[in-house]
């Protein structure tokens, strides 16, 4: 299903010209025309999709306004951007969209930036892409939406107090095929909070693992409707709270429960083809340690939906992923894409490791053979920055080719390619 996202955003770009209502659609190529991506979405018009090539970028306050799509141009683990402050898509025209599509996104630190995404716009749409960071804080919230929202596909994996929030504004609600992930489980949290006055809110073929997080619904006035279908649950409890008084409207169908405590307060309608399990069921997954919340063949979750699928967001099946399937694993070790690649002289890179374990970079050439190494580091909570100077061992400037940037600890490594032009 991701997949098929993913291959739909090689079109996008030329259906925007075609459709009636974006006559005057234009490409706003970063970073061919603009060199970083805040100053492309502020040039930016109704119907004008701001086209982000593969690589990686460092970026402060993003408005994304009513109207105007926020593209990767390559494959999401090739497109990173670093936020250092939020993401924003303010309200306005309420018919347009404001779209966010392709990225893996760092997420800034709670401390500094409390909501790292709010939406205001009741159009916005957040779909097929990563959500990341570290820091396991009680503060902050990944996700803000306080008008509404089509949230699918995306890969939330977030130590933040609020994975989600539905605030009181919210009209309309739909998250599909997502996966909200404390990474890994250490997340003391809430992976949802509803509260909001007489919304709808569709929750479907999600995967929720926050294990010990709690799924809180709040009652409005009147209260929100809220049906879960085809989502798993592994999270310690699903609660509700009454600081409105209204009634609340919620229905649990086809799910997957694992070791779960439910207030039957909440007056919760539990319909048909619920799975009731114990214990925290990681077993149900891939690697869930990593974040791999594939289903496993032999799993309840592989044949207990409502339509005869995974319960969840991931497809069934364990082993290597191609690059175009749905990844959730989340990597042990990340090194963003080269820049400016291909290069004459140097070229920079971020990198970052989940483990403490040692962090050893270096460069070997297409056949494999060692060029240079680039040092040893101690992973921490930080970035940290890697310059290569484009020379050898010995101080020699290397030929012109391809050349290979490794960076692994004993629990992971990344790789990226760089062409060196002379």
């Amino acid at each position: 299903m991701c997949s098929i996202l993913l291959r739909s955003r090689w079109f996008l770009a030329g259906l925007l010209l075609a459709t009636p209502g974006a006559l005057n659609a234009g490409i706003l190529d970063v970073p061919a025309e603009y060199s970083e991506i805040a100053d492309a979405l502020a040039n930016a018009v109704p119907g004008d999709t701001v086209l982000v090539q593969e690589g990686g970028y460092i970026e402060g306050l993003l408005e994304i306004y009513p109207g105007v799509t926020l593209l990767a141009a390559g494959r999401r683990e090739d497109s990173w951007i670093i936020m250092t402050d939020q993401l924003l898509m303010p309200a306005g025209d309420d018919s347009m969209e404001a779209i966010l599509e392709g990225f893996t996104l760092w997420l800034p630190h709670p401390e500094s930036v409390g909501t790292a995404i709010e939406l205001d716009n009741p159009q916005s749409v957040v779909r097929d892409n990563h959500l990341l960071d570290y820091e396991y804080s009680l503060g902050g919230i990944s996700l803000a939406v306080n008008a509404g929202a089509h949230i699918e596909g995306n890969l939330v994996a977030s130590g933040r107090w609020y994975g989600i929030r539905l605030t009181s504004d919210v009209q309309e609600c739909r998250l599909l095929y997502n996966t909200f992930a404390g990474c890994p489980q250490v997340s003391s949290s809430r992976p949802l909070d509803v509260w909001c006055d007489a919304c709808y809110v569709e929750v479907r073929n999600n995967t929720w693992a926050y294990y010990p997080g709690e799924l809180l619904i709040q009652r409005g006035d009147p209260g929100p409707v809220v049906n879960f279908v085809n989502n798993a649950f592994c999270i310690a409890d699903i609660a509700c709270s009454y600081p409105g008084g209204g009634d609340l409207q919620v229905e649990f169908r086809h799910n997957f429960f694992g070791d779960v405590e439910v207030d039957y307060d909440c007056e919760a309608v539990y319909g048909p083809g619920n799975i009731w399990g114990s214990g925290y069921w990681w077993d149900e997954f891939c690697d869930a340690e990593f974040c791999d919340y594939r289903v496993k063949p032999d799993s309840p979750l592989a044949d207990g939906s409502e339509d005869g699928g995974p319960i969840g967001a991931w497809p069934v099946g364990c082993g290597p992923l191609d690059v175009h399937d749905s990844d959730p694993s989340f990597p042990t070790v990340m090194l963003s894409p080269p820049a400016p690649n291909p290069t004459s002289g140097k070229v920079h890179m971020s990198i970052s490791a989940i483990d403490q374990a040692q962090l050893e970079v270096a460069v070997y050439d297409a056949a494999g053979r060692l060029v240079r190494e680039l040092g040893s580091y101690q992973p921490n909570d930080k970035w940290m920055q890697i310059v290569w100077d484009g020379h050898d061992a010995i101080g020699r400037p290397v030929a012109p080719s391809t050349y290979f940037i490794v960076a692994e600890t004993k629990t992971g490594r990344s790789v990226r390619r760089v062409q060196v032009l002379r």
